[in-house]
């Protein structure tokens, strides 16, 4: 387990968000894709057992793990997450800012909320840093003690953007190490900006880390601004959205709406690429090109010409002009999704879903 907190207070309530983590896990294990879940059970080992993601492991060992933990799940199966109890009270456990009052003084957060698949996601961290940002509390959380197999690197929870350094370490390391040719020159590039080079990373750890958590606490601003363009992006009505997703799980039209939902919180006015090219950002540029691909990458076919006239010009305003004219066309599309929504509700069941196909898939060959 990583880093005990020898506070007799927080052991108890590490235990108890832990037990709600694998009761989540339990219950939405099975709604990953087999590749999917295998990756989140070893990044899980290597955070159970205070490993760095790039550590090496045994295959076997891991094996055992995944056993036992498989053996875990089968006796809590259908579970619900249990309340906690804090100081002579029962919480809720998605209350969290009846905890968080008291864990301030602690120096650690605790964040509860709901993920893909609506599964429910715990966890309980160190805090790193603070600070506001135009009405949203941000905050920066380091050593994590308690959490679930589902992570991201940063994530809206109400008026709070919460920014996982562990998460995202885990994150920038799969995708540097998986990256096929064109990623690979686009993480060349990011690392190039931290003072990194790809072949750094096949070093002994000790001659590399330091710099590479600089940039990870460097690197986390742009995942901020993403979130915040989440926040702020007017064009999907997050209380009609919900509800479209809600009602089609596991489908073509959930996919296309989260992802909507993602290109606009990055190309929006107020969004991610745009903090990047307004503050010429080269390392969270080569990033957020790396880390772009399946349906988003061809909804925003601007992109890749762009990044490949930038590495030739190192042309800002170009880049600029490619996120305007995604912005403007991306914007549209998830116009013409709500418009669809909103009619489908007195069209039969299957109705909604081929005007998808018509409208967004087979426009782009998919």
């Amino acid at each position: 387990m990583t880093r005990p907190s020898q506070h007799p207070e927080l052991e108890a309530l590490r235990g108890q968000v832990l037990a709600n983590c694998h009761r989540s896990d339990a219950r939405y294990a099975g709604s990953f894709s087999l590749c999917g879940l295998l990756l989140r059970l070893r990044d899980y080992y290597k955070w159970e057992h205070d490993l760095a993601p790039w550590a090496e492991v045994d295959s076997p060992e891991v094996l055992g793990w995944v056993d036992e933990r498989e053996t875990l799940w089968e006796s809590i199966q259908g579970q619900e997450p249990a309340d906690l109890v804090w100081r002579g009270r029962r919480v809720n456990p998605f209350e969290t800012e009846v905890l968080n009052q008291d864990l301030a003084e602690l120096g650690f957060y605790y964040g509860a909320g709901y993920a893909a698949f609506l599964k429910p996601s715990f966890f309980l961290a160190r805090v790193l840093d603070e600070y506001e940002m135009d009405g949203f509390r941000v905050t920066y959380l380091d050593d994590e003690i308690a959490r679930d197999l589902f992570t991201v690197p940063a994530q809206i929870l109400g008026r709070e953007i919460v920014a996982r350094i562990r998460p995202l370490a885990a994150y920038f390391w799969d995708s540097i190490l998986y990256a096929g040719a064109w990623r690979r020159t686009a993480w060349s590039l990011a690392l190039a900006a931290h003072g990194l080079a790809r072949d750094d990373l096949t070093g002994p750890a000790e001659e590399w880390a330091p710099r590479f958590r600089e940039m990870l606490i460097e690197e986390m601003a742009a995942f901020v601004w993403h979130e915040y363009g989440e926040a702020t992006e007017p064009t999907l009505s997050r209380t009609r959205w919900r509800a479209l997703v809600g009602a089609n799980p596991y489908s073509r039209i959930e996919l296309l709406a989260r992802t909507l939902k993602d290109l606009l919180a990055d190309v929006g006015d107020q969004g991610r690429l745009r903090f990047i090219i307004t503050n010429r950002r080269v390392g969270s540029l080569g990033i957020y090109v790396a880390q772009l691909d399946g349906l988003a990458a061809r909804l925003f076919p601007e992109i890749g010409p762009a990044f490949d006239r930038f590495l030739k010009e190192q042309d800002w305003e170009d880049m600029e002009a490619a996120r305007s004219r995604a912005w403007k066309r991306v914007s549209g599309l998830g116009r013409d999704l709500m418009d669809l929504a909103e009619k489908s509700a007195d069209r039969p069941g299957d109705w909604l879903a081929a005007r998808v196909e018509e409208v967004f898939y087979q426009p782009l060959g998919l």
